[in-house]
C-alpha cells in the first residue's frame, strides 16, 4: 500500500482509539520508519492530520513523530489548528508521555536512563509540580546552540533599553529543557572545532571528521548531528530563557525533561558562551549517570520486591543538577595546566592509541568515577580538591614522561 494512503488510514483508525492503546511501534509501523533513519515519510503526517479529531490521540501522534524532524515549522500551526491547545496541559502532559508497558517490572534489564519512557510514578510526579504553577508563572528553560562568526544572537544587539532583548536571533528553535546539565550535554559541545584545534591539534575538516565518527556517537550519531557538532566558525552558547506555562505545548518527564514551545513565546534572559571544561561536564557526567543507572536495573532485575526509591536519577526535580555541572567543570578545568594530556586522552585518533593512551584513560575514569560516587554517597562538601587536582596532575605528568620517553627513544 502506498505510504501515504497507509498513514491517512491510521489517523483515522486513531479517533476510534483511547490515546494509551496508541504505541510508538504502531505509529513507526503506519509510517514506514525503520532503524536506518530514514524520517522522510513523516512528511505525510502534515498532510493528513487534520484527520484526527480526538485530541489526547492528536498530542500522541504528533509528539512521538516531533522527535524525528522536531526543527520542521509547520509543528506550531498544528499544535494550534483545530483548538488542539486548548486540551487541558495536565492532559497533554498525559498523553505525549511514553510510559513502561505495564508488565514490565520496576527493575529490569532493558530499562535505559534516556530512552525515552518513564514509570507511571514519574508522570505523576510532574504533574502534581506543574499543578503547584500558575498558567501565567514563568518557569526557566534551557538550550544550547551554535552561534556562527558575525551573527548576532539578541535581536538590537544589546540586553539594556532595548525592547527586543528578549528575542533571539540566531540559535533559535522550538526545543528547550528544564534540565541544566543536559542542555550543556546537547550535541557534544566538547567538539566544536574550535576545542578540536586548539586542544587535539586537529585543524583540517577531514580530521575533525574521522575523530567524531570515531568517537561514541558514530554507532548513534546521524549525518547531520555531525555536521551540527563541526559548525566552522560557530561557538557554542547557552541559553537561559523563562517561559509561562500556558504557553507550553508538552513536556518530557523523567531524564530528558525535553519542553516544547513557540520560540515567539520564550524570553531570552541570558546567554552564555560554553568553555571546553563546561561542555566535557555535561557530557560525561551524563554517561556516569546513565552507566550507573543501567547497572542498578540489571543489578535489580528480577527481584521481587526491590524498591525504586534509591534509583540513580538526573532530573531538576530530584537532583541538583547545577551543582553537579559546577563539580564537574571544576574536575575538568584541571586539565587545562595539561593541554597535551587533553589531546592524549579524548582527541586522540583511535589508529594513534598507544598502550600508555590506554592506562591513562583507565586511570582518568577511575578517578572522575570515584569522584562522583563520593559526591552522590556523601555530599559535595567532602570533596578535598586538593588532592582531586593532585591526582590529575599525577596522571597528566606520568603521560607526559612516556611522551618524552618515546620521543627521545
Amino acid at each position: 500500500m502506498d505510504t501515504s494512503l497507509q498513514v491517512k488510514n491510521y489517523l483515522r483508525k486513531v479517533n476510534q482509539m483511547p490515546y494509551s492503546s496508541i504505541t510508538l511501534e504502531d505509529i513507526y509501523k503506519a509510517f514506514d520508519l525503520d532503524e536506518d533513519g530514514d524520517v522522510s515519510t513523516v512528511e505525510y503526517f502534515f498532510d493528513h492530520e487534520h484527520l484526527i479529531k480526538k485530541p489526547a490521540c492528536f498530542w500522541k501522534v504528533a509528539s512521538t513523530l516531533f522527535y524525528l524532524i522536531g526543527g520542521d515549522e509547520r509543528w506550531v500551526g498544528s499544535f494550534h489548528r483545530n483548538n488542539r491547545f486548548t486540551f487541558p496541559f495536565a492532559d497533554r502532559l498525559r498523553a505525549t508521555t511514553q510510559l513502561y508497558p505495564a508488565h514490565l517490572p520496576p527493575h529490569h534489564e532493558d530499562k535505559q536512563l534516556f530512552d525515552g519512557y518513564v514509570e507511571k510514578n514519574v508522570l505523576t510526579s510532574y504533574i502534581n509540580h506543574f499543578e503547584t504553577i500558575n498558567d501565567d508563572d514563568e518557569i526557566t528553560i534551557y538550550r544550547s546552540f551554535k552561534v556562527r562568526e558575525g551573527e548576532v544572537v539578541r535581536k538590537g544587539v544589546v540586553k539594556l533599553d532595548n525592547p527586543d532583548a528578549h528575542i533571539q536571533v540566531e540559535g533559535s528553535g522550538i526545543s528547550y529543557t528544564m534540565n541544566l546539565l543536559l542542555a550543556v550535554a546537547w550535541m557534544n559541545q566538547q567538539y566544536n572545532p574550535y576545542f578540536l584545534k586548539k586542544y587535539g591539534d586537529l585543524h583540517s575538516p577531514e580530521e575533525q571528521r574521522q575523530l567524531i565518527d570515531e568517537a561514541f556517537l558514530s554507532a548513534t550519531g546521524a549525518d547531520w548531528e555531525k555536521e551540527n557538532i563541526l559548525t566552522e566558525k560557530a561557538y557554542s552558547c547557552l541559553g537561559t530563557y523563562t517561559v509561562k506555562k500556558k504557553d507550553i505545548y508538552f513536556i518530557t518527564p523523567g531524564h530528558m525533561e525535553e519542553v516544547v514551545v513557540n520560540p515567539a513565546s520564550v524570553k531570552l534572559e541570558r546567554y552564555d558562551f560554553l568553555s571546553w571544561a563546561e561542555s566535557m561536564s555535561g557530557t560525561y557526567i551524563k554517561i556516569i549517570f546513565q552507566a550507573l543507572y543501567n547497572s542498578q536495573q540489571q543489578h535489580l532485575s528480577g527481584q521481587e520486591g526491590a524498591s525504586t526509591s534509591g534509583m540513580i536519577h538526573l532530573n531538576s526535580l530530584e537532583t541538583n543538577v547545577k551543582l553537579l555541572l559546577q563539580i564537574g567543570t571544576r574536575y575538568y578545568s584541571f586539565f587545562y595546566n595539561h593541554p597535551d594530556a587533553i589531546k592524549a586522552l579524548w582527541m586522540t585518533p583511535k589508529n594513534k592509541i598507544t598502550k600508555n593512551h590506554l592506562a591513562m584513560m583507565d586511570k582518568e575514569q577511575e578517578i572522575r568515577y570515584a569522584l562522583f560516587g563520593q559526591v552522590l554517597s556523601e555530599g559535595a562538601d567532602t570533596v578535598d580538591w586538593g588532592d582531586v587536582k593532585q591526582q590529575v596532575d599525577d596522571v597528566c605528568i606520568l603521560h607526559h614522561k612516556h611522551f618524552l620517553a618515546r620521543l627521545f627513544s
